[in-house]
């Protein structure tokens, strides 16, 4: 124990530490050196020259007051300050901040988290360090009690329950890593102390807590060859910024992915404070039905139909609505259908066919001429096809035929494998065989002859212009002149031709226009002259008026252009002669005309 001890004490020394000790070594002016204490210790002065604030005549160096203390004692120290001779006041002490304690060891912890108590499992350490103010020249051993819920060395890394400070050094420095595991175990303490003579020098405690942060993955499904897929995590209770690390080697906050089978895809994200949790998605992949199209693509001939099978899937929908597995189509061009199927994984997929129309033959058949006369020929065409086949044998587009009777061709014409047929028939109609009698070859000019065509179906007659029918088979004629007379006889378009020659003899009628009865013997009558042999006739002569003036039934009888008894005047006057030949009396003849009277 001291009683009134003063520890301000010039080192080495027992001298006070007062103006009198403690100078630059010379007195001041108005004193003399032998009132002085000592001027040997100007090493530990300092001018105020050295100093702004506050302001003081001089100052000492630093220097350390010492005393041995026995521990768990109560010492007080006392300030004692004192001018020499003023009044002013103008001295003073300045304590070393902390330099009242011992030399003690004490507990800090550097932490990166906001409480700086807390580690998380799996996360970013912590610096644990065990100081002493001031270094030694030797090393300081400090004991720790280390104590609480949590298992040291199982929950966190070793931390030893003596540690050495070096030598010259103030502290020694151990990291604490809280080790990562599964188990929800609550908040776990770590208590260290260290301990001294007098009790507790210095404690803290330590809470290792488990990880808060969290990362979530979503599982997907799709179907095969659906995607991009992008994978985003869900962070919780984190601190940004944060680093990632994929299974797929990537370093992104997300990725985009398109798996073509059922794949698992990781994460593991770490945090600012080493935190790190990992995820994992797994991306179902499920397959496309496998549909097809029976017939996938096939040929048919237009105005055929075709059924569509569809196979692979569960549900379909075919490009009109239709959700049948059979679609029965008659394309009239090539066409392509196409159904969509769905599986029961709800993945869909597609299927197309193609149906290859042909054109059907548009067949046209013909013959030149449509109909033959036996013995002859005929040429029948087809068209409209690629290809030919006829029922006689023949491949070519056309073929010559001359059938003896009535005959039916049919002709197959393709265009690929379409085909079409059709026919025609060849009317062969027999050759007629006319036979033409007539009533008399030999007549008089004039004369009307009966003649009867047989053996055809229809006939025409030529050779004179009296013929009285063209197209009839009994006909009369009265020819003026020896020529044939001819009938053509047709089955069909098969002819056959009659002829007869009639032989006329010439029977002129003369027939005067004009006279001049002036009874000079020069045409002063009017008369007909004829060679032909003549039965009975009559004449009339009529005036202007219509009039009859002259009548005979003797065709040789003239007239005088007389009208009873007086003669006419001149001017023109009509006739009517009506007769028949001595060879045919009941067929009578008419000839009418004019006359002219000429004085």
């Amino acid at each position: 124990m001291y009683v009134d001890k003063n520890i301000a004490l010039i080192p080495g020394t027992n001298l006070p530490v007062a103006i009198n000790t403690v100078n630059s070594g010379s007195p001041g002016g108005s004193y003399s050196a032998s009132g002085c204490t000592s001027l040997s210790y100007s090493s530990l002065y300092v001018s105020s020259i050295s100093y702004q604030q506050p302001v003081f005549d001089g100052f000492t160096v630093p220097l350390v007051a010492i005393a041995k203390v026995i521990p768990c004692q109560t010492y007080h120290i006392k300030l004692c300050i004192a001018d020499v001779s003023d009044g002013a006041y103008d001295s003073g002490v300045f304590l070393k901040r902390n330099s009242f304690i011992t030399n003690q060891p004490v507990i800090n912890i550097a932490s990166p988290y906001a409480s700086q108590d807390t580690i998380y499992e799996g996360c970013a350490p912590i610096k644990i360090s065990i100081s002493h103010p001031d270094p030694v020249p030797v090393p300081t051993n400090v004991y720790l009690g280390l104590s609480g819920t949590a298992t040291i060395g199982d929950d966190c890394t070793n931390l030893p329950s003596v540690v050495t400070i070096p030598a010259d050094s103030t502290s020694v420095t151990y990291t604490l890593y809280a080790y990562p595991d599964t188990l929800n175990e609550g908040d776990e303490s770590i208590i260290i102390v260290i301990g001294g003579f007098c009790g507790i020098i210095s404690s803290d405690t330590i809470w290792i807590k488990d990880n808060p942060f969290k990362v979530n993955l979503s599982d997907t499904i799709i179907c095969e060859n659906e995607g991009p897929i992008t994978l985003n995590p869900t962070i919780i209770d984190g601190n940004q910024p944060y680093s990632f690390i994929w299974n797929t080697g990537a370093t992104s906050s997300n990725i985009t992915v398109s798996p073509n089978s059922t794949t698992v895809f990781s994460v593991t994200v770490t945090d600012s404070l080493s935190c790190n949790a990992t995820a994992e998605a797994t991306i179902t992949v499920n397959p496309l039905p496998n549909v097809s199209i029976n017939p996938e693509d096939t040929t048919i001939c237009r105005g055929n139909g075709v059924s569509l099978v569809v196979s692979g899937a569960d549900i379909y929908i075919w490009f009109n609505g239709s959700t049948d597995e059979t679609l029965v189509v008659t394309p009239n061009s090539t066409t392509t259908y196409s159904v969509t199927a769905t599986n029961l994984f709800n993945c869909s997929n597609s299927a197309k066919a193609t149906i290859n129309v042909i054109p059907m033959p548009e067949l046209v058949i013909s013959a030149s001429p449509p109909a033959i006369c036996v013995g002859e020929s005929t040429r029948i065409r087809a068209s409209g096809a690629d290809n030919y086949v006829w029922n006689t044998g023949d491949s070519t587009n056309q073929i010559i035929v001359a059938p003896e009777i009535t005959t039916s061709y049919t002709v197959t014409g393709f265009i690929e494998n379409c085909n079409v047929t059709n026919g025609i028939t060849i009317e062969v109609y027999p050759t007629p065989d006319v036979i033409l009698t007539v009533s008399q070859t030999h007549i008089l000019q004039g004369d009307i002859i009966d003649l009867q065509a047989e053996g055809a179906i229809d006939y025409r007659w030529y050779g004179d212009n009296s013929i009285s029918c063209l197209n009839c088979d009994i006909i009369t004629a009265a020819p003026k002149f020896s020529d044939e007379i001819c009938v053509v006889g047709f089955n069909s378009n098969c002819t056959d031709t009659a002829c007869v020659y009639i032989e006329v003899d010439p029977c002129e009628i003369f027939i005067p226009n004009a006279f001049t009865p002036i009874k000079n013997d020069l045409n002063d009558t009017w008369q007909i002259s004829t060679q032909c042999p003549i039965d009975i006739g009559e004449l009339r002569i009529y005036d202007r008026w219509g009039k009859q003036i002259f009548y005979t039934t003797n065709l040789a009888d003239s007239w005088d252009g007389t009208y009873n008894g007086e003669k006419v005047k001149p001017g023109v006057y009509s006739y009517k002669i009506l007769f028949s030949y001595s060879h045919t009396p009941t067929i009578f003849y008419t000839y009418q005309g004019s006359i002219m009277i000429v004085e």
